[in-house]
Protein backbone atom coordinates (compact mmCIF):
# COMPACT_ATOMS: atom_id res chain seq x y z
CA UNK A 1 0.00 0.00 0.00
CA UNK A 2 1.54 3.28 -0.76
CA UNK A 3 2.06 5.84 1.68
CA UNK A 4 -0.20 8.72 2.03
CA UNK A 5 0.63 11.96 1.40
CA UNK A 6 -0.91 15.92 3.14
CA UNK A 7 -0.89 18.81 1.37
CA UNK A 8 0.71 21.82 2.53
CA UNK A 9 -0.16 25.32 2.05
CA UNK A 10 2.15 27.97 3.22
CA UNK A 11 3.10 31.69 2.51
CA UNK A 12 7.51 32.70 2.39
CA UNK A 13 9.26 35.57 1.40
CA UNK A 14 10.30 35.19 -1.95
CA UNK A 15 14.15 35.60 -1.76
CA UNK A 16 13.72 33.22 1.43
CA UNK A 17 12.51 30.74 -0.64
CA UNK A 18 14.44 31.08 -3.87
CA UNK A 19 17.99 31.21 -1.55
CA UNK A 20 16.46 28.16 0.34
CA UNK A 21 15.68 25.91 -2.75
CA UNK A 22 18.73 26.93 -4.61
CA UNK A 23 20.64 25.31 -1.82
CA UNK A 24 18.23 22.13 -1.68
CA UNK A 25 18.87 21.82 -5.43
CA UNK A 26 22.65 21.85 -5.08
CA UNK A 27 21.99 19.05 -2.56
CA UNK A 28 19.89 17.33 -4.88
CA UNK A 29 16.75 17.44 -2.27
CA UNK A 30 13.47 18.61 -3.58
CA UNK A 31 11.95 20.92 -0.95
CA UNK A 32 8.93 18.52 0.28
CA UNK A 33 11.13 16.13 1.02
CA UNK A 34 13.03 18.74 3.03
CA UNK A 35 10.28 19.57 5.07
CA UNK A 36 8.78 16.02 5.76
CA UNK A 37 12.34 16.01 6.99
CA UNK A 38 11.76 18.54 9.40
CA UNK A 39 8.37 17.76 10.66
CA UNK A 40 10.36 14.15 11.42
CA UNK A 41 12.70 16.21 13.33
CA UNK A 42 9.87 18.22 15.31
CA UNK A 43 8.43 14.54 15.73
CA UNK A 44 11.73 13.04 16.79
CA UNK A 45 12.47 16.15 19.10
CA UNK A 46 9.09 17.07 20.65
CA UNK A 47 9.73 20.34 19.81
CA UNK A 48 11.80 22.51 17.24
CA UNK A 49 15.13 20.68 16.15
CA UNK A 50 17.30 24.18 16.67
CA UNK A 51 17.36 26.78 19.45
CA UNK A 52 15.04 30.13 19.24
CA UNK A 53 16.10 32.97 20.95
CA UNK A 54 17.14 36.39 20.72
CA UNK A 55 20.62 36.84 20.66
CA UNK A 56 22.28 38.72 23.37
CA UNK A 57 23.87 41.65 21.14
CA UNK A 58 22.88 42.09 17.49
CA UNK A 59 25.73 42.54 14.82
CA UNK A 60 27.18 46.28 14.44
CA UNK A 61 25.51 48.38 11.67
CA UNK A 62 28.15 50.14 10.36
CA UNK A 63 25.98 53.19 9.11
CA UNK A 64 25.26 53.65 12.82
CA UNK A 65 28.67 54.13 14.28
CA UNK A 66 30.41 57.34 15.26
CA UNK A 67 34.23 57.81 14.20
CA UNK A 68 35.49 56.71 18.16
CA UNK A 69 33.07 53.71 17.86
CA UNK A 70 34.26 52.71 13.68
CA UNK A 71 37.88 52.65 15.10
CA UNK A 72 36.96 50.56 17.90
CA UNK A 73 35.64 47.77 16.51
CA UNK A 74 38.91 46.00 14.88
CA UNK A 75 40.47 46.96 18.29
CA UNK A 76 38.07 44.40 19.88
CA UNK A 77 38.84 41.94 16.99
CA UNK A 78 42.29 42.16 17.95
CA UNK A 79 41.77 41.63 21.42
CA UNK A 80 39.72 38.56 21.11
CA UNK A 81 42.53 37.12 18.68
CA UNK A 82 45.32 37.84 21.16
CA UNK A 83 42.84 36.43 24.24
CA UNK A 84 42.05 32.82 22.06
CA UNK A 85 38.17 33.74 22.13
CA UNK A 86 38.40 33.53 17.74
CA UNK A 87 37.98 30.28 16.09
CA UNK A 88 39.71 29.28 12.95
CA UNK A 89 37.39 28.90 9.43
CA UNK A 90 37.90 25.42 9.44
CA UNK A 91 36.27 24.81 12.87
CA UNK A 92 33.21 24.73 11.08
CA UNK A 93 34.28 21.51 8.81
CA UNK A 94 32.98 17.80 10.32
CA UNK A 95 33.49 14.14 8.88
CA UNK A 96 30.22 12.39 9.26
CA UNK A 97 31.04 8.47 9.11
CA UNK A 98 27.76 6.76 6.73
CA UNK A 99 26.75 3.15 7.16
CA UNK A 100 24.68 1.98 4.26
CA UNK A 101 23.00 -1.48 4.24
CA UNK A 102 21.44 -3.76 1.89
CA UNK A 103 17.72 -3.68 3.58
CA UNK A 104 18.21 -4.08 7.73
CA UNK A 105 19.52 -0.44 8.44
CA UNK A 106 16.73 -0.59 11.27
CA UNK A 107 17.91 -3.49 12.91
CA UNK A 108 21.33 -1.64 12.54
CA UNK A 109 20.28 1.09 14.14
CA UNK A 110 18.25 0.37 17.30
CA UNK A 111 21.04 -2.32 18.06
CA UNK A 112 24.51 0.30 17.80
CA UNK A 113 21.79 3.00 19.60
CA UNK A 114 21.93 0.40 22.57
CA UNK A 115 25.33 -0.76 22.32
CA UNK A 116 26.62 2.56 22.01
CA UNK A 117 24.34 4.40 24.67
CA UNK A 118 23.18 6.52 21.56
CA UNK A 119 19.87 8.25 20.67
CA UNK A 120 18.37 8.48 17.12
CA UNK A 121 18.40 11.64 16.03
CA UNK A 122 16.34 11.45 12.25
CA UNK A 123 14.78 8.06 10.62
CA UNK A 124 12.81 8.84 7.37
CA UNK A 125 12.00 5.76 4.98
CA UNK A 126 11.32 5.91 1.34
CA UNK A 127 8.03 5.78 1.36
CA UNK A 128 8.09 8.84 3.43
CA UNK A 129 10.77 10.77 0.99
CA UNK A 130 8.62 9.97 -1.75
CA UNK A 131 12.26 10.98 -4.24
CA UNK A 132 11.02 10.63 -7.46
CA UNK A 133 14.83 9.34 -8.10
CA UNK A 134 13.70 6.28 -6.40
CA UNK A 135 10.40 5.72 -6.78
CA UNK A 136 10.56 3.32 -9.85
CA UNK A 137 13.48 1.42 -8.51
CA UNK A 138 11.64 0.27 -4.97
CA UNK A 139 10.10 -2.45 -4.71
CA UNK A 140 6.56 -2.62 -2.15
CA UNK A 141 8.60 -3.92 0.85
CA UNK A 142 11.74 -1.60 0.17
CA UNK A 143 9.43 1.47 0.98
CA UNK A 144 10.11 0.82 4.48
CA UNK A 145 13.86 0.49 4.28
CA UNK A 146 15.34 3.52 5.30
CA UNK A 147 15.74 6.34 3.13
CA UNK A 148 17.97 8.49 5.36
CA UNK A 149 18.62 8.10 9.42
CA UNK A 150 21.18 9.93 11.73
CA UNK A 151 22.70 8.34 15.21
CA UNK A 152 24.05 10.37 17.56
CA UNK A 153 26.46 8.61 19.84
CA UNK A 154 27.60 11.70 22.53
CA UNK A 155 28.83 14.71 20.07
CA UNK A 156 29.17 12.23 16.73
CA UNK A 157 26.81 11.55 14.17
CA UNK A 158 26.92 8.81 12.44
CA UNK A 159 24.36 8.35 9.02
CA UNK A 160 22.87 5.29 8.12
CA UNK A 161 20.77 4.54 5.53
CA UNK A 162 19.63 1.34 3.06
CA UNK A 163 20.61 0.89 -0.28
CA UNK A 164 18.46 -0.05 -3.34
CA UNK A 165 20.36 0.67 -6.59
CA UNK A 166 23.05 -0.78 -5.39
CA UNK A 167 24.03 -4.17 -4.43
CA UNK A 168 25.65 -4.50 -0.59
CA UNK A 169 29.34 -6.23 -0.14
CA UNK A 170 31.03 -5.93 3.56
CA UNK A 171 34.37 -3.74 3.37
CA UNK A 172 37.03 -5.19 5.47
CA UNK A 173 39.85 -2.65 5.12
CA UNK A 174 37.72 0.60 6.09
CA UNK A 175 35.83 0.42 9.96
CA UNK A 176 35.00 2.71 12.81
CA UNK A 177 37.07 2.44 15.93
CA UNK A 178 34.40 3.18 19.11
CA UNK A 179 36.81 4.84 22.17
CA UNK A 180 35.21 4.01 25.88
CA UNK A 181 36.98 4.90 29.05
CA UNK A 182 36.80 1.41 30.73
CA UNK A 183 37.13 -2.03 30.21
CA UNK A 184 34.03 -2.95 31.22
CA UNK A 185 32.21 -0.62 28.66
CA UNK A 186 33.67 -2.30 25.83
CA UNK A 187 32.38 -5.74 26.81
CA UNK A 188 29.20 -4.63 27.40
CA UNK A 189 29.13 -2.68 23.79
CA UNK A 190 30.35 -6.01 22.30
CA UNK A 191 28.03 -7.98 23.97
CA UNK A 192 25.12 -6.57 22.66
CA UNK A 193 26.89 -6.91 19.15
CA UNK A 194 28.91 -10.14 18.77
CA UNK A 195 25.64 -12.01 17.83
CA UNK A 196 26.49 -13.03 14.26
CA UNK A 197 29.55 -11.68 14.35
CA UNK A 198 32.90 -12.31 12.66
CA UNK A 199 35.80 -11.80 14.59
CA UNK A 200 39.21 -10.33 13.60
CA UNK A 201 41.04 -9.62 17.13
CA UNK A 202 39.33 -11.32 19.84
CA UNK A 203 38.62 -9.17 22.84
CA UNK A 204 42.18 -8.78 25.18
CA UNK A 205 44.23 -6.08 26.43
CA UNK A 206 47.01 -4.88 23.90
CA UNK A 207 50.62 -2.82 24.92
CA UNK A 208 48.12 0.50 24.16
CA UNK A 209 44.42 -0.88 25.34
CA UNK A 210 43.07 -2.50 28.45
CA UNK A 211 40.57 -4.00 26.28
CA UNK A 212 40.40 -4.20 22.53
CA UNK A 213 38.20 -6.54 20.10
CA UNK A 214 37.74 -5.78 16.56
CA UNK A 215 34.74 -7.88 14.63
CA UNK A 216 32.61 -7.86 11.41
CA UNK A 217 28.92 -7.44 12.96
CA UNK A 218 25.88 -9.03 11.75
CA UNK A 219 25.45 -6.52 9.01
CA UNK A 220 29.05 -6.69 7.74
CA UNK A 221 29.97 -3.49 9.25
CA UNK A 222 33.53 -3.66 10.77
CA UNK A 223 34.10 -2.24 14.18
CA UNK A 224 36.97 -1.60 16.43
CA UNK A 225 36.13 -1.07 20.36
CA UNK A 226 38.38 -0.70 22.52
CA UNK A 227 39.78 1.63 25.97
CA UNK A 228 42.58 4.36 25.12
CA UNK A 229 44.23 3.51 28.21
CA UNK A 230 45.91 0.70 29.78
CA UNK A 231 45.33 0.54 33.96
CA UNK A 232 41.38 0.32 33.75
Amino acid sequence: MAAKSANLYARIEPDVKEQAERILSALGIPASNAINMFYKQIILNRGLPFEVKIPAARPADVSELGEAELNAEPEKGYADMKAGRTKPASAKMQIVPTLNFGGNCREALHMYEKAFNGKISCLITYGEANDPEYNPLLKENQKEYIYHSELVLDNQRIIMSDHVDIEFQTCYSNFLTIMFDTKEEVQQAYEIMKEGSKTIYQMEATPYSSCRVVFVDKFGIRWGIMTEQTER
